[in-house]
């Protein structure tokens, strides 16, 4: 996608979270939420699908998934910000410190995206750097199944309840496991089809 479509969606993705936290309706985030870490998991999904389908290489297709999951990490960030900085006067006191978490893991993400990018241009044959990408989408996502369950066991945590001042957060929470989730676990399984096929060719 091109720079000016990220920007779009970015926008209209955290557009959706502060108009909903705004409205004070914990069902109305929560389905916000929900929608658009689906959507963003559908849009990562169809791209990196159209890539494997063109014949892309491991590094360009490593790289779409770095930056889908720094879109959802930038996404939670300003989610986060912008909530609890600029609409919700019950403010949470731990937001900036997830906000700051959330805008390195988006960063590190688009950072190794862009120099997987470069790589690639420079044809270069070294396979170290790709070669992370693997444990970066396995630590994700056992960091995001972890996520839910903390969200589903947790007696404090509540997705549907504005008496604890983490509400908006919990369902940002929601929203970015299910997406990165979701891009995880499809990324593994096109990565172990393709390092099994290149196993096989050997």
């Amino acid at each position: 996608m091109s720079n000016i479509i990220w920007m779009i969606v970015l926008t209209l993705c955290t557009s959706a979270i502060i108009l909903s936290a705004a409205v004070g309706e914990p069902s109305i985030v929560m389905m916000m939420s929900a929608g658009v870490s689906f959507g963003i998991a559908v849009i990562a999904i169809r791209e990196i699908r159209a890539l494997e389908a063109a014949g892309a290489s491991r590094r360009i297709l490593n790289s779409a998934v770095a930056r889908f999951m720094g879109l959802v990490w930038t996404w939670g960030a300003l989610g986060l910000v912008v909530s609890y900085g600029l609409v919700l006067s019950n403010n949470w006191p731990n937001w900036f410190a997830y906000f700051v978490a959330f805008a390195a893991a988006g960063v590190l993400c688009l950072f190794y995206s862009s120099t997987l990018d470069r790589d690639e241009a420079l044809k270069r044959d070294d396979e170290t750097l790709v070669n992370l990408s693997r444990p970066i989408m396995i630590g994700q996502l056992v960091a995001m199944l972890g996520t839910m369950a903390w969200l589903a066991l947790s007696p404090s945590k509540s997705l549907l309840s504005t008496a604890q001042p983490d509400w908006v957060a919990n369902n940002i929470f929601f929203g970015g496991a299910i997406a990165l989730i979701a891009i995880c676990s499809y990324a593994l399984l096109f990565d172990k089809t393709e390092t099994s096929s290149k196993t096989a060719k050997a």
